[in-house]
């Protein structure tokens, strides 16, 4: 009888962690969350508009050491 107790009690510290992490991941695909993105995922040939240049030097706020004005709009999803 301890065996099957003990047996059953290491199954369950392995299965444990599986479990919570499962339960984690769905918990975050219900959510809706966006999916995170950065510069480097950017494509520039898709908007030819945007200045690759100009965009990286904001990402890294040297406007601030250079004591430039920036404005920053969004448009609104319609």
């Amino acid at each position: 009888m301890y065996i099957i107790c003990d047996l059953t009690r290491r199954s369950s510290r392995r299965v444990r962690p599986l479990r919570h992490q499962r339960r984690l991941q769905t918990a975050l695909r219900c959510a809706r969350r966006p999916t995170v993105k950065t510069l480097d995922d950017f494509d520039f040939t898709c908007q030819p508009s945007v200045k690759r240049d100009q965009l990286q030097s904001l990402d890294t706020l040297q406007c601030l050491e250079r004591k430039e004005m920036s404005c920053f709009s969004r448009r609104q999803a319609a």
